[in-house]
């Protein structure tokens, strides 16, 4: 798990959201503190492109963008709770929670609410897993950490933005980079952000009547692109040199063997 300071051209973005978040909070219900913003390499991934200004231009303005994203919720009871992004009213919906977000991720805040019953037994929300799927995901989530991945233009790290509602703080945890085919990953673009309430108060967890509102950018995949494990190649060669040398060796040893006896 990595610590990071923020650079390149993404850090405007970032602090225009940061303010803007200072100005909504001014206004709002105290509730919501990040406590640590970190990323962690985890299983990469890969793909074979983004799609050219995909923070930008339609269908970046759609829901389409988050088709193969699922979110998982997990509630104080420990139960799990994985839902599918519906494209076809920009948001999924749970027991007693929705997630929604209706414009450019670049700018246009995700909205998690309470919304009714939480399962029996289940007082709360304890934490949230925003998962862009292998084989099915048209995005991956965009930040401001690392290098450039190409065609990954300025992106906005999660930020609490607009009105918050409850007693919780977050961690926040970007996981499973992502390369391009044939590229290193550059630590900019993840497959998972994870979301964990943590108590300021006797409650301490996302609950009835609470909202949180966030930017969490993410950015379109190429036309066609899938996202997938990266493989590793079996270091072929290296292997049958060792094993040639070992048999030569080996060879060698019997050969003087014979001639002593």
């Amino acid at each position: 798990m990595t610590y990071h300071t923020t650079s390149k051209l993404k850090l405007n973005v970032m602090l225009i959201a940061g303010f803007c978040a200072m100005t909504a909070a001014a206004n709002v219900h105290a509730a919501g503190t990040i406590n640590s913003l970190v990323t962690t390499p985890g299983t990469t991934y890969e793909t074979t492109g983004l799609q050219i200004n995909s923070d930008l231009g339609v269908p970046v303005l759609g829901t389409d963008m988050n088709a193969g994203l699922q979110v998982n919720v997990q509630f104080l009871n420990g139960m799990i709770e994985s839902v599918n992004w519906d494209p076809s009213t920009g948001s999924a919906s749970g027991t007693g929670w929705q997630l929604a977000t209706t414009g450019d991720t670049l700018v246009t805040p995700w909205i998690l609410r309470q919304v009714g019953s939480f399962p029996t037994g289940a007082p709360g929300i304890d934490s949230m897993q925003l998962e862009f799927l292998s084989g099915s995901a048209n995005a991956v989530w965009d930040t401001g950490f690392g290098g450039n991945t190409p065609n990954s233009n300025a992106g906005t790290t999660f930020a609490l933005a607009g009105s918050q509602l409850g007693s919780w703080d977050v961690d926040v945890t970007y996981r499973d980079e992502i390369a391009l085919q044939g590229n290193a990953a550059q630590g900019d673009i993840f497959r998972e952000l994870r979301i964990d309430f943590v108590g300021n108060s006797s409650i301490g967890v996302f609950d009835i009547g609470d909202q949180m509102a966030f930017v969490a950018d993410t950015d379109l995949l190429m036309a066609g692109a899938v996202l997938s494990e990266q493989s590793v190649p079996e270091p072929t060669g290296i292997v049958l040199a060792i094993s040639a040398v070992a048999a030569c060796g080996w060879n060698f040893r019997q050969r003087k063997r014979k001639v002593r006896e």
